[in-house]
């Protein structure tokens, strides 16, 4: 049987955003119930936020939940995605020591995209950059020209 987002090679497929195609990696398993997911491309480039640097509350977490998620995603599709109890997100962006945990399965880009990790001071957010290495000292979190690769975790498949 195959899920709505089971792709030929296995992988997380829908069919775009706006008009780019998406697809996502398999990290490992989040827990007991959800394996964890990050979006191969970079979605789009926006600030962090424009006065802070924590992700509850971001305008970048309002994005991924709102917009993004209502847009990149069948009804069908976010009925399987669960929510983040770490985050109570349903789209969320990697932490560092999720990074640290998947970096051998991440996929390095052509972009720096942001970690949801703040940075040193409170106008800096943790990024990473395009060949994979993380900036804890950060970039100002209003900066729109990083990326945003979501992240999600989907449920399990039951095994028959």
């Amino acid at each position: 049987m195959s899920s709505p987002f089971t792709g030929e090679e296995g992988g997380l497929m829908k069919k775009s955003f706006g008009s780019m195609p998406l697809t996502w990696t398999k990290l490992g398993e989040y827990n007991d119930v959800a394996d964890i997911y990050l979006c191969d491309q970079i979605v789009a480039h926006r600030r962090f936020d424009t006065s802070s640097n924590e992700w509850n509350g971001s305008e970048l977490q309002q994005w991924v939940n709102g917009e993004f998620y209502r847009k990149a995603f069948t009804k069908k599709q976010r009925s399987l995605i669960i929510g983040n109890k770490d985050t109570n997100d349903n789209v969320f962006l990697l932490s560092r020591n999720e990074y640290d945990k998947f970096e051998s399965k991440i996929t390095k880009g052509e972009f720096f995209w942001w970690l949801r990790a703040p940075g040193f001071s409170t106008i800096y957010a943790t990024y990473v950059d395009c060949h994979g290495g993380v900036y804890c000292g950060g970039l100002f979190a209003v900066d729109d020209y990083l990326g945003v690769r979501p992240t999600i975790l989907l449920r399990k498949e039951v095994k028959q």
